[in-house]
């Protein structure tokens, strides 16, 4: 399922704001609680037409907060 384009339409999808955060690149975002229940850091949306984008695209040590994948055990 694509993310909705605007705030207007993540709170329409479901989503909910859950507060508000600076990630520690320094910047503002926004936590949003997902349909699943998930947490998804947001770039701030100032109103309902502000567009929707994903802290993760944008944020500059993105790749330092990414979960590592589990570990594949090995064949016995």
């Amino acid at each position: 399922m694509p993310l909705p384009k605007t705030r207007a339409e993540l709170v329409e999808a479901g989503y909910t704001y859950a507060t508000g955060k600076i990630c520690p690149c320094g910047a503002s975002m926004e936590l949003w609680n997902t349909p699943k229940g998930n947490l998804m850091p947001m770039d701030p949306m100032p109103d309902p037409d502000s567009p929707a984008a994903s802290h993760f695209a944008t944020c500059p040590k993105a790749v330092q907060f990414r979960k590592k994948p589990p570990a594949k055990a090995e064949p016995k």
